[in-house]
């Protein structure tokens, strides 16, 4: 159970980053 849980917030965590990173990206264009 430990294990799904830490996946579940490591995918929580990545996630938000990928969209800061596009975000960051679509207004460095």
């Amino acid at each position: 159970m430990v294990s799904t849980d830490s996946e579940r917030v490591n995918i929580l965590t990545t996630i938000p980053t990928n969209l800061i990173d596009v975000l960051e990206s679509d207004e460095a264009n």
